[in-house]
């Protein structure tokens, strides 16, 4: 069982924050945002354990000049449940981690609260982490 609260921020971060980010809206993505197809109630009576995604959509995203990487695209409903069921855990699983004002990791940290972004901003993802090693002096 997933909380409401967690579905309720799972779909508002992942409407606005991530689709623009990674591949464009469509109409099914929509469609979550008003409440059609997913709403937090009748996802918090989902059984996570019997639950079986629907697949993803592979394909090509440019990396760097010449680079690209594979990038997989979950459907609407397998990405809200998947980040919802996260978020639940997303303070246990914080709390566990190194502090960050040791300034020894540096992957994304989970921001508490309401608001639409699950991740504090000032922090990277870990693709940029081996940019940031000094060489040894």
């Amino acid at each position: 069982m997933i909380s409401e609260a967690s579905v309720r921020r799972a779909i508002n971060h992942w409407g606005h924050l991530a689709i623009p980010i990674s591949f464009p809206a469509c109409q099914r993505c929509v469609a979550f945002l008003s409440g059609l197809a997913l709403s937090p109630k009748t996802a918090k009576s989902l059984n996570i354990g019997q639950y079986t995604p629907v697949g993803v959509v592979e394909m090509l995203t440019p990396k760097s000049w010449l680079g690209f990487r594979i990038a997989h695209q979950l459907t609407a409903a397998d990405n809200v449940i998947y980040l919802a069921a996260l978020l639940d855990c997303a303070p246990k699983l914080e709390a566990a981690r190194l502090p960050k004002d040791d300034n020894e990791a540096f992957a994304y940290r989970f921001a508490e609260g309401e608001s639409v972004r699950i991740f504090e901003p000032a922090l990277m993802d870990i693709s940029d982490f081996y940019q940031r090693i000094a060489a040894p002096s």
